[in-house]
């Protein structure tokens, strides 16, 4: 009966820890959708696309990409762009103790 509710108690720990890095993953998922979204793919750079990209991350307050101007490559194709978004975090469980979470991501918009 212990052991049951200290694994529940574990589990519940690691969840908890583990819910903002994937609540902000959300976020910056969402930044990119609306960045493709809102933006001409066919006349805009890969720079303005990613300012508007950014813009949005900062109104979710998605802090995940500090980095995102190297986190974040667009690739285009002839009809087709594509935002592929790497990044690790390391969530701290204990003192010394750390759990890496790891993201590989990317949206495709064909361009119309």
């Amino acid at each position: 009966m212990i052991f049951t509710i200290s694994v529940i108690i574990f589990a519940s720990f690691i969840f908890m820890n583990l819910l903002p890095i994937y609540s902000n993953h959300t976020a910056v998922r969402n930044a990119v959708n609306d960045g493709l979204d809102k933006s001409n793919l066919r006349a805009i750079t890969n720079i303005g696309l990613l300012r508007n990209m950014r813009v949005q991350m900062l109104m979710d307050d998605a802090d995940d990409l500090t980095d995102w101007g190297n986190l974040v490559k667009v690739q285009r194709e002839k009809n087709l762009v594509t935002v592929n978004f790497n990044y690790q975090r390391a969530v701290p469980l204990f003192e010394n103790i750390s759990l890496p979470v790891k993201f590989d991501d990317s949206i495709q918009r064909p361009v119309e």
